[in-house]
C-alpha cells in the first residue's frame, strides 16, 4: 500500500495502511478482525488471490511477492489452496459488505483502476443508509484525530 486517506482508517481502523496493515492481502488473511469485519470474506479473499497472480504475471521481478505468498501460504490454508489452483483475476469492481463494530453493516461498491505498475482502490456507498454511516463515521475519526497530524512533511536530504 502506497497511500490511504482518513477515509480508509475510519472504515478499517487507525493502524490502516502502516506496519503489519499496510498489505490488504496480508490483512485480509491474517488479521482475524479484517476477516470477521468482511461479511463476503470468501469472494473477496478469492478475488485477493487472483489479483495476486495476475500481479505476480505482470511484475515477475518483483522480490517481495514471492515472500508474501510464502508467507502467506504457510499461514493460510484457504490461500494456500487457492493459490495453488492458478485462478488469474482481473475484476476491476464489485460489491461488498463490510461490518464495522460502529457503523454497523456497510455496503459498498469498489473500483479498482489501474495507473501504469499501480493500482487505486476505492469504495464508495452502495446506498444511502451505507453513504450516511460512512459520513458520521470519517466525521468522528476526524474530529478525534484532527489533533494529530497525520501527514508528515517531505525534507529533503
Amino acid at each position: 500500500m502506497l497511500a490511504h486517506n482518513a477515509a480508509a482508517r475510519a472504515l478499517f481502523g487507525p493502524a490502516f495502511g502502516t506496519g503489519p496493515a499496510s498489505n490488504t492481502a496480508r490483512l485480509l488473511f491474517l488479521d482475524p478482525a479484517m476477516r470477521a469485519s468482511q461479511l463476503d470474506w470468501q469472494q473477496v479473499a478469492r478475488e485477493t488471490v487472483g489479483h495476486l497472480r495476475a500481479g505476480a504475471a505482470r511484475h515477475p521481478e518483483d522480490p517481495g511477492l514471492p515472500l508474501l505468498v510464502d508467507e502467506l501460504r504457510t499461514a493460510s490454508p484457504e490461500f494456500a489452496r487457492w493459490w495453488d489452483d492458478h485462478t488469474v483475476l482481473d475484476r476491476s469492481a464489485g460489491t461488498k459488505r463490510v461490518h464495522h463494530p460502529d457503523a454497523g453493516v456497510l455496503q459498498l461498491h469498489y473500483d479498482i483502476l489501474r495507473a501504469g505498475p499501480h493500482l487505486l482502490y476505492t469504495l464508495t456507498p452502495a446506498d444511502p443508509a451505507t453513504d450516511r454511516a460512512l459520513r458520521r463515521l470519517v466525521t468522528a475519526h476526524t474530529t478525534r484525530t484532527a489533533a494529530t497530524p497525520t501527514v508528515r512533511p517531505i525534507t529533503a536530504a
